[in-house]
């Protein structure tokens, strides 16, 4: 549950293993959410679940996560004593599951075969390019539900910006089968309730809309903008070369795809995340990565004034 591993299917000897890779980079990017946990005992005392559901053990563990004399915390996200945000909620898996990643799905995106997967309880995705599966590369991380930081589901949910949690399921769509017509990610949120979908592009904005490379059409604006959905990236994206059609060669491309949000089902945030490279075999990465990179990503959203403390 700590991590991922691909596997030969001809005789299922080992190729690849993460290792603590999902824990060291999601703790790297993310570090508020490192190992933490947001599921349906954070629910609200004498809410929805907890006035339908007749187990008790799970009522009891509602209570306790909402009591700040137990598990719960003084500020809920709105002022108030409630369940904790999952910014509050830190290593709390570290010695059950750790990053627990539950779903992962598969396909191919401008001409490179990409894994996405992500934490269940934490909400980091992971993206990645396995064109070679012996040397996965990570392309970049991206958290499913920013609010989460200081807020928990109950008032994230009602000012309609939770984002997805709890992501049991992943569904990679190729171009043919995609309502954007590009390739596309959707994952659904089993706490939340929420689906949402997102756009894989190049870092320089074109669609990743056939199977053998990216396009010329789309939004090709190479300033990491997200148009008329959402605010631009505080940082320009380097123009991406074209990347090569499957085989897979021998030298990896110079770039690969990052991943736009160009709308959403339920409430789920619109944000751009975008990945680049410089020279060949150079891949976007985190920090601890050996190799020198750039990539480009919307500032962490501000904390609504909506959820500041009562004063």
């Amino acid at each position: 549950a700590r991590g991922v591993s691909i596997y030969s299917a001809r005789d299922m000897a080992l190729v690849w293993s993460s290792g603590s890779l999902l824990e060291r980079e999601g703790c790297a990017a993310f570090p508020w959410a490192h190992n933490g946990e947001q599921d349906e005992e954070y629910a609200a005392v004498h809410g929805v679940l907890y006035n339908a559901t007749s187990d008790e053990g799970l009522k009891e563990d509602i209570e306790d996560k909402s009591n700040p004399k137990k598990e719960g915390c003084d500020d809920g996200g709105d002022g108030r004593p409630g369940a904790c945000p999952l910014g509050e909620t830190v290593d709390r898996r570290s010695t059950k599951d750790g990053a627990s990643a539950e779903a992962l799905a598969l396909g191919v995106a401008c001409g490179r075969m990409i894994a996405v997967t992500a934490t269940e309880k934490g909400g980091i995705a992971f993206v990645f390019d396995v064109s070679d599966p012996g040397s996965p590369v990570l392309l970049f991380t991206h958290h499913l539900s920013p609010a989460s930081r200081h807020a928990n589901p109950t008032v994230a949910y009602a000012y309609g910006y939770l984002g997805d949690i709890d992501s049991e399921t992943i569904l990679f769509l190729d171009a043919s089968h995609s309502p954007t017509g590009a390739a596309a990610v959707m994952f659904a949120g089993a706490w939340s309730g929420t689906i949402s979908l997102y756009d894989l592009r190049m870092a320089d904005g074109s669609r990743c809309t056939s199977l053998v490379g990216p396009t010329a059409q789309g939004d090709a604006r190479g300033d990491g903008s997200l148009g008329a959905v959402g605010k631009p990236s505080p940082h320009p994206s380097p123009t991406a070369a074209p990347v090569p059609a499957p085989p897979v060669v021998a030298a990896p491309p110079t770039s690969s795809p990052g991943i736009e949000a160009p709308f959403a089902f339920g409430a789920a945030a619109v944000v751009l995340l975008v990945c680049a490279a410089y020279g060949c075999g150079t891949f976007l990465g985190l920090g601890c990565l050996p190799q020198s990179r750039a990539w480009t990503r919307m500032e962490e959203p501000v904390r609504p004034e909506i959820l500041q403390p009562a004063k």
